[in-house]
Order: structure tokens, then sequence, then C-alpha cells
């Protein structure tokens, strides 16, 4: 009989969860990229022209090579605050995202009904534990997740045009991937079904069934998104081939299959020294890592600045009352625009 009292408990929470992620209002989509991966078009397809926006709200404040060195601090506020204004002091995003933010918060706090949600993108926050360090779970309740992933030969050759661009430089562009993917497992965690990953080489092929996901992911009607998608869908012949297989050098395509944070992404997600890769499912992606991979992912994140608190064991989870507070005060945070 307790079994039986077990079974129908568990039973009833499944039918629970299912049922709050398909009618809990979505407050905030993010888009999480670390660039060249198509989330432009990813944004402008959430945006669908009836959504505020948020666009590169780090842009200019964290650069290149700073990316993966970004103190965890410093990441954690500008979370706090693009998913909600109120946390804001004024240094965390920049001076025209938090205007934005800003008016967002406003509208919201003036509305009697819940607004439209608000999409952000972001190519500067790729480790993804930083959503469940930084975030109280409501607020990652109230969200949806879209993580994009691509061949990194092909994120260098969009990339190598830019000469200019910060993160012009192979072996960063390596860090990042391998942040990003090796990272998956612990937005999974705390977002479950809250995640869409998004493998270029996979949803470009079919940018309507791409959409018609998304729209089930933020639970609206699907036919606007495949509209969208389906007058950008691309013909298959300039897809595959992929472009970096003529566009990019025999020493650049070693350069990058031989680099160590390259090689751990590309086996993490299925690439091949082959265009034609056998690309790893979503379930995989967010399932445990392996040894070397859990090396691998503690090498990349010791370059980051230890994070700002009094607790004495630094890997503690931070309760969660304490995760909007930190060593900030209250009393310094910049008025809303009126």
């Amino acid at each position: 009989m307790r079994l039986l009292l077990l079974l129908h408990l568990s039973l009833s929470i499944a039918v629970h969860l299912r049922g709050t992620l398909e009618t809990e209002p979505v407050k905030l989509v993010h888009v999480l990229s670390m660039g060249r991966e198509a989330s432009c078009w990813v944004m402008d397809l959430l945006k669908n022209t009836s959504h505020a926006s948020i666009f590169e709200p780090l842009g200019g404040l964290v650069e290149g090579s700073q990316i993966p060195r970004h103190s965890q601090s410093s990441t954690d506020a500008a979370l706090q605050c693009l998913y909600d204004c109120h946390n804001c002091t004024g240094s965390e995003v920049r001076k025209d995202s938090l205007e934005e933010l800003q008016q967002f918060c406003q509208d919201a706090d003036d509305s009697e009904s819940s607004l439209p949600y608000l999409v952000v993108k972001t190519t500067r926050i790729v480790d993804h534990a930083a959503i469940s360090r930084a975030l109280p779970q409501s607020y990652v309740d109230s969200s949806r997740f879209i993580v994009l992933l691509r061949d990194p030969r092909g994120v260098w050759a969009s990339t190598k045009p830019y000469t200019s661009w910060a993160i012009h430089h192979i072996d960063l562009v390596c860090q990042l991937l391998a942040l990003q993917a090796l990272s998956l497992p612990d937005l999974a965690a705390v977002a479950g079904n809250r995640v869409l990953l998004g493998v270029y080489e996979n949803w470009t092929e079919d940018t309507v069934s791409f959409a018609q996901d998304a729209a089930r992911l933020l639970g609206v009607d699907a036919d606007s998104f495949a509209d969208f998608a389906k007058a950008s869908q691309r013909p298959s012949e300039e897809l595959m081939p992929p472009s970096w297989v003529n566009t990019l050098e025999a020493s650049e395509i070693e350069e990058i299959e031989t680099n160590a944070n390259c090689q751990s992404y590309m086996a993490r997600v299925g690439y091949t020294k082959s265009w034609k890769s056998a690309l790893k499912s979503p379930s995989e992606l967010f399932g445990p890592l392996s040894e070397p991979e859990k090396l691998r992912l503690a090498e990349l994140r010791s370059l980051q600045a230890a994070l700002t608190q009094t607790l004495t064991d630094q890997a503690t989870e931070l309760p969660e009352p304490w995760k909007l507070e930190f060593q900030r005060s209250r009393a310094n945070r910049v008025p809303s625009a009126s």
C-alpha cells in the first residue's frame, strides 16, 4: 500500500511539473551563445515584433580574453540585473541596456497583467554554471533558455574576416566553446526541460522545425515562428558542405583540430575531422561529464576570479535568499527611469 501511495505521489508531482511548465507565464528568454552561431537570427525569431529585447548587454564591458576570465561575482551581478532590473546598481551592464531594462521594469510594474516575455541575447556568459549560482530557482523557473553550439571550424570561418574583433584568436574560440559545452549539465540540472539546444549544423537544415520547437518551449502559437523560419531557410546546397571546408587554410583546420579545448568540445558534441559528423543528442550533451572532461572544465574555470563572498567554503552553493545579496549595498541601486 505504501509503495502504491508513493507511486501515486510521484505521478502527481510529474503531472504537476509538466502542467506548470506549460501554463506558467514566461518572463524572460535567454539566448546563450559565444558568437557566430546565428544568435542574431534566433533573437529575431523570438522577438517576433512584439517583445522587448536586450542585445549584448556586456558588449564593451567584457571583451576577448576577458570573457573566460570574467570574475564570477561580476557575471552573477550582471545576470541578477538582467533577470530583474530591480537588482541593478548601474555598473553591471551597458548604459543603453540598463535604460532598456529599467523601461521594461517600469512597464511591468505599472501593468496589471504580465508583459510579453523579454528576450536577452548574450555572447559573454558562456559558463552555464553561473545560472544556477547566481539566480534563485524562481527566476529560472519563469525563464527559458536557448543554447547555441556550432562546429569550431565554422565558428572560426565566420569570425576570421573580422580581424579587429577581440575574439579573433583560435585558442580563445576553443576556450569559449569548451566552456559552453562542458557546462551544459550545470544548466540542465536547474532548468531541466526549460532548455532548447540548437546545434547549428542540425537546425539550419530545417529552420521551421527549430522554430516550432522554440514556440513549444515558450508556449506560444507556432505559426508566426514557422513563417519567419520558412522565409529564412537556406538551400541545402548552401549548407553542405559547410563553408569552412573551402574557406579555411589547412593550417587553420589543423590548429583547431589539435587544440586541446577544441578537441574536448568536438568530442563532447560529436564533431569529427570530417564535416559529416554524427552529432550527439541533447540528452547526451546534458548528461554527466567524463573524468577528462571534468578536468578540462576545472582548468578553464580556474581562469575565473573567485566569487567574492564570506562563506568559508568557496564551493558551497549559496542559499536561495542570499543569491541576490552578495557584497553590494541595495541602497546603491539606480533609480528607475521616468
